[in-house]
């Protein structure tokens, strides 16, 4: 049923159902993570080579890539000195949803 309903979506409607703004979160990370880099004066090639990841995916993160994996992100994070945390969203108490 769920093939044959995102079969017959449109791609304005795709949007609506799933909240891209993880997009926007990501792209913020990376230039977190971008500052913190530059602070301790590192380049992507130092990160690449401290964090055994290639210097390709030091930039895709730096970027907000979503194709990185996790794993990734927070092994860069981890060596900058900084840590992911995940918070619980505020909820509307009527819809359940994000606010």
């Amino acid at each position: 049923m769920g093939i044959f309903v995102l079969k017959y979506c449109n791609f304005r409607s795709l949007i609506r159902f799933f909240n891209l703004n993880y997009m926007e979160q990501l792209v913020k990370l990376g230039q977190q993570i971008n500052k913190r880099r530059e602070q301790l004066r590192l380049s992507q090639w130092d990160m690449a080579e401290i964090t055994q990841l290639s210097d390709a995916t030091i930039r895709a993160i730096e970027k907000g890539k979503p194709t990185v994996a996790m794993g990734n992100w927070i092994k860069v994070a981890d060596v900058l000195g900084l840590e992911v945390v995940l918070q619980a969203k505020r909820m509307s108490d009527e819809t359940r949803k994000s606010i």
